[in-house]
Protein backbone atom coordinates (compact mmCIF):
# COMPACT_ATOMS: atom_id res chain seq x y z
CA UNK A 1 0.00 0.00 0.00
CA UNK A 2 0.83 3.52 -0.48
CA UNK A 3 2.49 5.66 2.18
CA UNK A 4 -0.26 7.68 2.36
CA UNK A 5 -2.48 4.88 3.87
CA UNK A 6 -0.39 4.25 6.84
CA UNK A 7 0.22 8.24 7.49
CA UNK A 8 -3.40 8.56 7.22
CA UNK A 9 -3.31 5.70 10.49
CA UNK A 10 -1.04 8.02 11.88
CA UNK A 11 -2.56 11.06 11.67
CA UNK A 12 -5.91 9.19 12.83
CA UNK A 13 -4.08 7.96 16.06
CA UNK A 14 -2.33 11.04 16.79
CA UNK A 15 -5.48 13.35 16.54
CA UNK A 16 -7.49 10.92 18.96
CA UNK A 17 -5.00 9.71 21.34
CA UNK A 18 -1.70 11.39 20.76
CA UNK A 19 1.93 11.12 19.85
CA UNK A 20 2.77 9.52 22.51
CA UNK A 21 0.14 6.31 21.98
CA UNK A 22 1.33 6.74 18.03
CA UNK A 23 5.24 5.90 19.80
CA UNK A 24 3.75 3.10 21.22
CA UNK A 25 1.80 1.62 18.41
CA UNK A 26 4.77 2.08 16.21
CA UNK A 27 7.16 0.33 18.78
CA UNK A 28 5.27 -2.73 19.13
CA UNK A 29 4.75 -2.95 15.39
CA UNK A 30 8.40 -3.38 14.92
CA UNK A 31 8.31 -0.83 12.03
CA UNK A 32 11.25 0.99 11.94
CA UNK A 33 10.68 3.67 9.76
CA UNK A 34 10.96 7.58 11.11
CA UNK A 35 7.89 8.78 9.12
CA UNK A 36 5.93 7.47 6.09
CA UNK A 37 6.15 8.97 2.72
CA UNK A 38 2.97 9.26 1.06
CA UNK A 39 3.74 8.46 -2.95
CA UNK A 40 6.51 5.88 -1.45
CA UNK A 41 5.15 2.15 -1.78
CA UNK A 42 5.35 -0.18 1.64
CA UNK A 43 4.60 -3.85 1.49
CA UNK A 44 1.10 -4.39 2.72
CA UNK A 45 2.21 -6.24 5.89
CA UNK A 46 3.32 -2.94 6.96
CA UNK A 47 -0.25 -1.61 7.28
CA UNK A 48 -1.36 -5.10 8.55
CA UNK A 49 1.21 -4.84 11.58
CA UNK A 50 -0.06 -1.37 12.06
CA UNK A 51 -3.57 -2.50 12.55
CA UNK A 52 -2.61 -5.16 14.62
CA UNK A 53 -0.58 -2.98 17.16
CA UNK A 54 -3.26 -0.16 17.21
CA UNK A 55 -6.45 -2.67 17.69
CA UNK A 56 -3.70 -4.56 20.93
CA UNK A 57 -2.90 -1.17 22.35
CA UNK A 58 -5.88 0.43 22.30
CA UNK A 59 -7.67 -3.11 22.99
CA UNK A 60 -9.93 -2.96 20.47
CA UNK A 61 -11.17 -5.66 17.61
CA UNK A 62 -9.07 -5.20 14.09
CA UNK A 63 -12.26 -4.55 12.77
CA UNK A 64 -13.31 -1.71 14.79
CA UNK A 65 -10.01 -0.08 14.26
CA UNK A 66 -10.76 -0.67 10.22
CA UNK A 67 -14.78 0.80 10.72
CA UNK A 68 -12.83 3.68 12.11
CA UNK A 69 -10.01 3.87 9.86
CA UNK A 70 -12.70 3.68 6.88
CA UNK A 71 -14.77 6.69 8.36
CA UNK A 72 -11.77 8.69 8.69
CA UNK A 73 -10.10 7.80 5.72
CA UNK A 74 -13.22 9.27 3.84
CA UNK A 75 -12.30 13.07 5.48
CA UNK A 76 -8.63 12.68 5.54
CA UNK A 77 -8.29 12.04 1.87
CA UNK A 78 -10.25 15.39 1.07
CA UNK A 79 -8.09 17.31 3.57
CA UNK A 80 -5.12 15.74 1.69
CA UNK A 81 -5.84 17.42 -1.35
CA UNK A 82 -7.83 14.64 -3.06
CA UNK A 83 -11.28 16.99 -2.13
CA UNK A 84 -11.90 17.93 -6.20
CA UNK A 85 -11.46 14.14 -7.23
CA UNK A 86 -14.18 13.34 -4.53
CA UNK A 87 -16.00 16.46 -5.86
CA UNK A 88 -16.10 14.99 -9.18
CA UNK A 89 -17.35 11.40 -8.41
CA UNK A 90 -20.57 12.47 -7.44
CA UNK A 91 -22.72 15.53 -5.77
CA UNK A 92 -24.79 12.70 -3.53
CA UNK A 93 -24.25 9.32 -1.99
CA UNK A 94 -26.01 7.65 -5.16
CA UNK A 95 -23.67 9.57 -7.13
CA UNK A 96 -20.89 8.74 -5.46
CA UNK A 97 -21.18 5.02 -4.81
CA UNK A 98 -21.84 4.67 -9.05
CA UNK A 99 -18.40 6.28 -9.53
CA UNK A 100 -16.27 4.74 -7.10
CA UNK A 101 -14.60 2.84 -9.56
CA UNK A 102 -14.19 6.25 -11.67
CA UNK A 103 -12.23 7.56 -8.46
CA UNK A 104 -9.92 5.00 -8.20
CA UNK A 105 -8.97 5.26 -12.59
CA UNK A 106 -8.34 8.57 -11.45
CA UNK A 107 -6.04 8.07 -8.20
CA UNK A 108 -3.91 5.48 -10.44
CA UNK A 109 -2.44 8.73 -12.54
CA UNK A 110 -0.83 9.71 -9.04
CA UNK A 111 -0.42 5.90 -7.91
CA UNK A 112 0.75 4.51 -11.00
CA UNK A 113 1.50 0.92 -8.55
CA UNK A 114 -1.63 1.36 -6.64
CA UNK A 115 -3.88 -1.98 -6.83
CA UNK A 116 -7.70 -0.53 -5.69
CA UNK A 117 -10.05 -2.37 -5.12
CA UNK A 118 -13.06 -2.86 -7.40
CA UNK A 119 -16.79 -1.49 -6.49
CA UNK A 120 -20.05 -3.05 -8.18
CA UNK A 121 -23.14 -1.18 -7.08
CA UNK A 122 -27.13 -2.67 -7.21
CA UNK A 123 -29.74 0.37 -7.29
CA UNK A 124 -32.30 -1.55 -5.11
CA UNK A 125 -34.82 1.19 -4.74
CA UNK A 126 -34.24 5.17 -4.73
CA UNK A 127 -32.30 4.49 -0.62
CA UNK A 128 -31.26 1.08 -0.71
CA UNK A 129 -28.16 -0.02 -2.66
CA UNK A 130 -26.08 -3.78 -2.66
CA UNK A 131 -22.29 -2.46 -2.96
CA UNK A 132 -20.41 -5.49 -3.64
CA UNK A 133 -16.87 -5.29 -3.18
CA UNK A 134 -14.02 -7.04 -4.88
CA UNK A 135 -10.19 -6.61 -3.67
CA UNK A 136 -6.96 -8.57 -3.95
CA UNK A 137 -6.43 -7.81 -0.09
CA UNK A 138 -8.18 -10.15 2.48
CA UNK A 139 -9.46 -8.46 5.42
CA UNK A 140 -10.30 -5.52 4.76
CA UNK A 141 -14.16 -5.61 4.55
CA UNK A 142 -14.49 -3.50 7.69
CA UNK A 143 -12.70 -0.76 6.61
CA UNK A 144 -15.55 -0.42 4.00
CA UNK A 145 -18.17 -0.37 6.09
CA UNK A 146 -16.36 2.71 8.02
CA UNK A 147 -15.72 4.05 3.74
CA UNK A 148 -19.64 3.59 3.24
CA UNK A 149 -20.72 5.40 6.65
CA UNK A 150 -18.30 8.13 5.77
CA UNK A 151 -19.64 8.48 2.16
CA UNK A 152 -23.28 9.43 3.92
CA UNK A 153 -21.41 11.90 6.07
CA UNK A 154 -20.00 13.53 3.30
CA UNK A 155 -23.55 14.38 1.70
CA UNK A 156 -24.80 14.70 5.23
CA UNK A 157 -27.16 11.74 4.67
CA UNK A 158 -27.42 8.93 7.89
CA UNK A 159 -26.86 5.14 6.23
CA UNK A 160 -27.25 2.12 7.41
CA UNK A 161 -24.58 -0.39 6.50
CA UNK A 162 -24.90 -4.30 6.90
CA UNK A 163 -22.69 -6.81 5.05
CA UNK A 164 -25.26 -9.46 3.58
CA UNK A 165 -22.53 -11.47 1.64
CA UNK A 166 -19.24 -12.85 2.80
CA UNK A 167 -15.94 -13.31 -0.08
CA UNK A 168 -15.76 -16.61 1.34
CA UNK A 169 -18.90 -17.89 -0.23
CA UNK A 170 -19.32 -15.16 -2.78
CA UNK A 171 -15.66 -14.19 -4.46
CA UNK A 172 -16.61 -10.66 -2.58
CA UNK A 173 -17.91 -8.86 0.05
CA UNK A 174 -21.71 -7.19 -0.52
CA UNK A 175 -22.63 -4.86 1.77
CA UNK A 176 -26.48 -3.15 2.14
CA UNK A 177 -26.51 0.41 2.05
CA UNK A 178 -30.06 2.08 3.22
CA UNK A 179 -29.83 6.12 3.22
CA UNK A 180 -32.45 8.00 5.52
Amino acid sequence: MYGLVNKAIEDLICEKFGEDKWDEILADSNIDIDGFISMDKYDDSVTYNLVGSVSKILEISPEDVLVTFGHFWTTYTAKKGYDDLLSMTGSNVEEFLMNIDDLHTRVTASFPDLVPPKFKTIKIDDNTFDVEYYSEREGLASMVIGLLTGIGDRFDKKVDISQSGLRENDGHDTFRLTIH
